[in-house]
């Protein structure tokens, strides 16, 4: 139901936060902080939060050092900013 897969979001977006809380403090984590940025900003799609989900992948992409992978959130971020849910300013 869709409010069991709402309930699982949330859970799934405290255990990312606390793991961003935590990156500070545990070497294996801080190199993963702009993934867990980007996982966040994933369940914020989810939920349809899109302008969240929008600041998160920028958050995320301040952490990412491949290219790759900056390459595949930045396409994620044009997919988002097409949405027509967004209001953009022209």
């Amino acid at each position: 139901s869709m409010s069991y897969q709402y309930r699982q979001y949330e859970l799934a977006k405290k255990y990312f936060a606390k793991a961003l809380s935590l990156s500070g403090e545990v070497d294996s984590l801080k190199k993963e902080t702009g993934n867990l940025w980007e996982r966040i900003s994933q369940c914020e799609e989810m939920q349809k939060n899109y302008y969240s989900a929008l600041l998160d992948l920028r958050e995320a992409l301040r952490f990412i050092q491949d290219p790759t992978m900056e390459d595949l959130m930045n396409h994620k971020l044009v997919y988002l900013l097409l949405n027509p849910k967004i209001n953009r300013i022209e």
